[in-house]
């Protein structure tokens, strides 16, 4: 596993670390934490430099389970046991909907945990010392 200082991750772009042991948290952010504010006991590792986001439905996708939520809601209230409901919303062109939902989620930002541990200036002088 690739190891950074604090001020190494900065300087090679890296903005955010977790604490691997702590499961899904809150992202830490590198430039508002110090040496002393980071806990090293729970191995922190640096997030990846790029954020994510959410992936929606393509049109196909979310036609189909607008249909299928749709019409079986219609089929529950009413008892009704036709497909009418279904094949109305499957006539339907979702493509516009599938891109501004999409555009949205894009700036829904998450950054997925990397393989670089963050390490402690002090350690990093070690590892130098004895060639790791």
């Amino acid at each position: 596993m690739e190891k950074l200082t604090l001020k190494q991750a900065i300087e090679q772009g890296y903005k955010y670390f977790v604490y691997p042991e702590d499961g899904y948290q809150a992202l830490m952010d590198l430039e508002h934490n110090s040496e002393d504010d980071v806990n090293w006991n729970k191995k922190p590792t640096l997030c990846n430099k790029d954020a994510s986001h959410p992936s929606g439905m393509d049109a196909e996708e979310l036609k189909v389970h607008l249909a299928d939520t749709i019409s079986d809601n219609h089929a529950g209230d009413t008892g009704c046991d036709t497909d009418d409901v279904y094949e109305a919303i499957m006539e339907l062109d979702f493509t516009e909907m599938a891109e501004k939902i999409q555009e949205r989620l894009n700036g829904i930002n998450f950054y997925w945990q990397s393989d670089v541990e963050l390490i402690k200036l002090s350690l990093s002088k070690l590892y130098c010392l004895h060639g790791y």
